[in-house]
């Protein structure tokens, strides 16, 4: 009789999303919309790890910049949406928005981090308005809210 082996503790799925918010599984570039979509949806922040949670199942996820990417800017009648390449619309929290030394800005939606594609950053700069030493930016209402730089 041969020796009882248990088997390994269960390891989640490593997913990784490029610069570009292209997802991949194991060195494979993940090309079914749905399922990039449903990933990139339920993309959340817990015990410091990026993870994918849908209902029970859950993949940890390694980014190689921000995982979300902001594709569009819209206003409405109180501040600015986001349009993400996922397709979701979210408001835009106007004290998570960062321009890095690069000139790239950046913003956190529910605790993730997002960055601008260069046409929501065009699309952004007419809503950016220097203050001082430093810039802020203006919302419809007319409130304004300074940006972190660097």
């Amino acid at each position: 009789m041969g020796a009882v082996t248990s088997a390994p503790p269960f390891q989640p799925a490593v997913l990784f999303v490029n610069r570009d918010g292209e997802w991949f599984h194991q060195g494979e570039k993940i090309t079914h919309e749905k399922t990039w979509k449903a990933f990139s949806q339920n993309l959340r922040v817990e015990q410091d790890r990026l993870v994918v949670r849908i209902g029970k199942e859950f993949a940890e996820v390694q980014a190689e910049d921000a995982p979300l990417i902001v594709s569009a800017v819209r206003e409405n009648s109180d501040g600015i949406d986001l349009i993400l390449i996922d397709e979701r619309v979210v408001p835009l929290d106007p004290h998570t928005l960062t321009i890095d030394g690069s000139n790239v800005p950046y913003c956190t939606i529910d605790g993730v981090h997002a960055r601008f594609s260069r046409q929501a950053y065009y699309q952004l700069a007419s809503h950016i308005r220097q203050s001082g030493d430093g810039f802020e930016l203006v919302l419809p209402s007319g409130r304004s809210a300074p940006i972190a730089m660097g």
